[in-house]
């Protein structure tokens, strides 16, 4: 067997860090799978209408109505603002997570605002602010608008996080969630989801009064949504590999 890790002698200790790396990469790639999409809104200052970047998306931003635009690398709508994009489509079966950053800056009282999932042009539920505003809460659409008991403050950012799980027919809200959540410790939750139909691809984010959106995430996994800061990416991983996997063949060949 050879001994030296770093020299000319080294094949069978770097093929098994190949190994392990690519045995990594695989664990990664399958961590990653659970986020469907995301954009962090690192456009230049404008209009979000067909702007194109972010992950995991099947069109561009589209301007539904109202105002919309770009400011300082953050989404900002108002005049109930309503921006939307699709992704691929995520069949009604176990749980649909949608995260995002919401400062809602409007007034209260028959205002509303929040995170939107959609079934193929049809608004399924809506994370944030139902209507008659100031407190959150889940809207059920053409069902019922349920709010919680937490007040909203106007020009705070919070994390919100929203999930429909088609199994229990349940729909939860966490506001600001860390690491330690679950779906036993949502902040509300409402039972019974009477509308969960087929499909959820597409997001929108509109309210009626001026808000600032970013860093949004829809994913199948609560870790992949609770923050705003995205996890490594297997690219690079998949890099260093490749980097190790050439060195390697050129030292085999060397040793020949």
């Amino acid at each position: 067997m050879h001994s030296h890790l770093f020299g000319r002698t080294a094949p069978l200790y770097s093929g098994a860090i190949l190994m392990l790396l690519l045995g990594c990469l695989a664990c990664c790639g399958t961590a990653l799978a659970v986020i469907v999409a995301s954009d962090d809104f690192d456009y230049p200052d404008g209009t979000l209408h067909g702007k194109t970047g972010g992950v995991g998306w099947t069109t561009a931003w589209n301007h539904d109505f109202g105002t919309e635009a770009v400011v300082g690398g953050a989404l900002s709508t108002s005049g109930s603002g309503r921006v939307s994009r699709s992704f691929t489509a995520i069949e009604a079966t176990g749980v649909v997570y949608v995260g995002v950053d919401m400062t809602y800056n409007g007034s209260f009282g028959g205002d509303w605002g929040g995170v939107t999932l959609n079934d193929f042009g049809t608004d399924k539920v809506l994370f944030g602010m139902p209507w008659s505003g100031g407190k959150f809460g889940i809207s059920e659409t053409g069902v019922a608008d349920n709010q919680s008991g937490i007040d909203i403050i106007a020009g705070q950012s919070y994390r919100i996080v929203g999930a429909i799980d088609f199994g229990s027919t349940d729909l939860h809200l966490w506001i600001d969630p860390d690491g330690s959540d679950t779906a036993a410790s949502a902040d509300y939750t409402v039972t019974g989801y009477a509308s969960p139909g087929s499909w959820i691809n597409t997001v929108a984010l509109d309210a009626s009064g001026a808000t600032t959106w970013d860093n949004l995430t829809v994913a199948t996994s609560l870790g992949e949504v609770i923050s705003a800061i995205p996890e490594p990416s297997s690219a690079l991983l998949l890099g260093v590999v490749l980097l190790l996997k050439w060195k390697w063949q050129r030292r085999r060949l060397a040793s020949y």
